[in-house]
């Protein structure tokens, strides 16, 4: 994503070898923060430091968007303001649970069996809990408490059995909302990033759905008062009567998302948002094709059982 001048800032030294890296960008350990910064996602540090107005495109359009607080970010990212924002996109039985007792009779009142609990503020599977029936194992009961514990209350969901994940890129600001693109996401077990392969439009059936969904969260986030690139979970999946279903709105990420990076990724190898575009890759160095990889991005490594890669 990054553009001719550009310093990328990273916590730690690159090692030799380990990821290729374009001539135009330095990578820099320390930074100034009085420097025009794009954060992947708005901190105190960094939240009052933004990039001035750039060309036009996509990318210089999220370069010049005026940043939120920090205080802004955390609260449209807490899944307690975005059940309160979701209106007729919520799954059906949705709502935060603040005890024991609480979850008991939200889950009695569910059309089925199984949920899932998440944290206020979490990604990639974490802080979650999964359940059937009201009844709770001594192990999830633990893990039950420690989360209340930590986030206050909870997001009670019924279980979808998903057989397809999607998602949408989009941007807020004083213009209104730009949808960026549509992707296919795989996720390994528990919810760990895998792939994600920007879509032309015509490849999703459902594109009106979720044009209505993202249209819906990025005018909730403006009248909240956040400005700034935003993605939207959406799945397929299968009903309690064997139905398939399309999910338009799930998780609302108001940062940067990996949606944003693949986009950037495949319009740099060349391709015009339509037919088969090309996939981000994170995953095992087993998985690591040399016959079938488009572009490397972060090397195998002895020692690290880690790749990415464009295929």
């Amino acid at each position: 994503m990054a553009e001719d001048g550009d310093a990328v800032w990273l916590p730690a030294e690159i090692q030799a070898g380990d990821a290729p890296v374009a001539a135009h960008v330095s990578l820099v350990t320390e930074r100034d923060t009085a420097e025009p910064t794009l954060p992947w996602a708005v901190t105190e540090t960094v939240g009052d430091v933004a990039p001035e107005a750039g060309a036009v495109g996509w990318l210089a359009a999220l370069r010049a968007l005026p940043r939120p607080t920090s205080e802004l970010a955390g609260r449209v990212n807490d899944r307690a303001d975005q059940l309160r924002r979701a209106g007729e996109f919520a799954l059906p039985g949705s709502e935060m649970v603040r005890s024991h007792a609480e979850l008991a009779d939200a889950v009695a009142q569910l059309d089925t069996s199984a949920w899932v609990l998440k944290g206020r503020f979490g990604s990639a599977g974490r802080e979650r809990l999964r359940g059937r029936g009201t009844g709770v194992r001594d192990v999830e009961r633990r893990r039950l408490t420690r989360l209340l514990a930590t986030h206050g209350a909870l997001l009670l969901e019924p279980w979808c059995e998903r057989i397809a994940d999607f998602g949408a890129i989009g941007l807020v600001g004083p213009g209104g909302v730009r949808r960026i693109g549509v992707h296919e996401t795989v996720t390994a077990g528990g919810g760990a990033f895998r792939c994600l392969r920007p879509m032309a439009e015509e490849e999703l059936p459902e594109i009106g759905a979720l044009d209505a969904a993202v249209e819906h969260a990025g005018r909730a986030l403006l009248v909240a008062g956040y400005t700034g690139p935003f993605g939207v979970d959406a799945w397929r999946y299968v009903d309690a009567t064997g139905a398939t279903r399309f999910h338009p709105l799930g998780e609302v990420n108001a940062r940067l998302t990996f949606g944003f990076v693949a986009r950037a990724l495949v319009d740099r190898a060349g391709w015009d948002g339509t037919g088969f575009a090309p996939a981000l890759h994170v995953g095992s160095t087993a998985d690591f094709d040399t016959a079938a990889v488009l572009a490397p991005l972060v090397f195998p490594r002895r020692g690290r059982d880690l790749a990415a890669w464009l295929e």
